[in-house]
This record gives C-alpha cells, structure tokens and sequence, in this order.
C-alpha cells in the first residue's frame, strides 16, 4: 500500500512538471523571433552607440590642505576648542579650487577657449596637445566671443599655409575671426608626426570653435569634483570627467600651480599690511 501512495506522489511529480515545461513552451516559444529581433536591436543600438560616442576618462589627483596658522606646538586646549577648524579650512580651500577667477586663470594659461576638433567619418574628437595641429593665441582674452557658424581648416603642407575655407594664411600668422584677433602658429610636434606622411598635400579636416573664456571656465566648474576624502581629513580628492584625457591632467595640474601662485600672492600681500 505504501508503494503505491509514492509511485502516485512521484507520478503527481512528473505530471506537474511537465505541465510547468508544457506551459511555458506553449506560451513563449510561439514569440521566439520577437525575442531575437528585440537582442538584435538592443545589440546593434549598443554598437551604434559605442562606435559613435566618444568615450569618458576620469583624472583624479589629491591634494594636501595644511593650516599655516596653526603652529607646531599648538595647545591641546586650543585645540579642543576648535573642533570644526580643520573642517572650515577644507570647506574654503574646496570653494577657492572651483571657483570661477581660478578657473578662469586656468582657461587663459592653457588657451582653452580654442578647440580643434578633428572632423572624423564615424565621430568627430578633439585634437588636444601635441596632437591638435595649430597653436592659436588671442590677443585680447577677456574679450573673446563664440564663433558663429562652422569654421573649417587643413593644413598645406606643400605651400606651408593654413586653409580657413577658402581663405589661405601663412602657418605663423595673425587672423582675425568674429572681430577678434588670433595668433597662429603651427605645432612643431605635429609636424614630425605628419613628415612619415609627407605624400599627403593636405591635412584632414578640423572644425575650430572659439569660446568665451567665461564659459569654459563655468565648464570646467561643471566637470571638476573635489572633495575631502573623509570628514576629519585634509586631504581633497580631484577629479576631471572628460573625453581628452592630455587635458584633463593639463587642467589639474595647472590649477593646483595656479592655486599656489595665489596662495603665495595672498601670503605676501597679508605680511606687507602687516
């Protein structure tokens, strides 16, 4: 009697799961080709977008916060009081690090208003550097403005000139674009890159878009996290989102070197009103 109760518990068992299996072939198997057209779409819409999308680096840098105020023989009493002072000096030295005037500062040293993107078949990316082929200065920083419509150039090699359009300008030259006058000069480390090809009489094609110093300064703010690594650290962590990463670290390190000039600047100046 007793093995009859199991064989009908084990062939209950079986019943049930062959109606589970039966089940689920009769309700989804019937839409396999939606399913293979959806991964394929969902697949090629993922390549699309790696293909065509410029991808994103991190630059991360740390830096140290010290408290010159503060002597080496400091009172322990003293500071038991002060208990949010090291906290006040890294909320402060993180405002001054994204502020607008250091930045600013930042964008003028590197000549950042000026990019030259290079004008690609799939993508177009920047051309930073050594890698970007011209050297373009203005003349009158603080008053720069956007460039309206597309301006284009290539390089002639042959002729040792630089195609704005259709207008032809020496490789060391003044130009002027929106009114506005420019030095340019041609990138030394880009030419030894492009003497392996010299049967090439001219260039590939950029874009060059002009931008108020202003803005890219507000940019960078956008782009640049800094934070204390922990709430009872002095230590701040850098960081820089971009898609040139050459210069993401010519950004942060030019604004930890123009962070100390003002920190020297701000010291001296406090020791001659004294």
């Amino acid at each position: 009697m007793a093995n009859s109760v199991d064989e009908f518990y084990l062939n209950d068992q079986e019943t049930e799961g062959d109606n589970v299996i039966s089940y689920i072939m009769q309700t989804y198997v019937p839409f396999w080709p939606w399913f293979l057209i959806s991964l394929v779409i969902t697949m090629s819409a993922a390549y699309v977008y790696l293909k065509y999308t410029n991808p994103t680096y991190q630059v991360n840098a740390k830096l140290l916060v010290k408290d010159e105020k503060k002597g080496v023989d400091a009172s322990k009493v003293l500071d038991a009081l002060n208990v949010f002072g090291e906290s006040k000096i890294v909320e402060n030295e993180i405002e001054i690090l994204r502020s607008i005037p250091l930045l600013t500062q930042v964008v003028k040293d590197l000549n950042l208003y000026a990019k030259q993107i290079h004008i690609g078949n799939l993508r177009d990316i920047e051309y930073y550097g050594d890698q970007a082929p011209l050297y373009i200065t203005a003349l009158d920083k603080d008053s720069i403005e956007a460039t309206r419509g597309l301006i284009t150039f290539k390089v002639d090699w042959q002729r040792e000139s630089i195609l704005f359009g259709t207008t032809r300008v020496p490789w060391y030259s003044k130009i002027k674009i929106n009114g506005h006058s420019f030095q340019i000069a041609i990138n030394p480390n880009y030419v030894k890159r492009m003497n392996k090809k010299l049967s090439l009489r001219v260039s590939d094609e950029f874009k060059l878009v002009i931008l108020p110093v202003y803005k890219m300064a507000k940019g960078l703010q956008g782009a640049i996290t800094v934070e204390a690594s922990s709430k009872q650290s002095t230590v701040l962590n850098i960081s820089m989102e971009t898609d040139t990463p050459p210069l993401g670290e010519d950004v942060i390190n030019q604004l930890f070197r123009t962070y100390d000039h003002e920190a020297i600047n701000d010291k001296n100046t406090s020791q001659r009103i004294r």
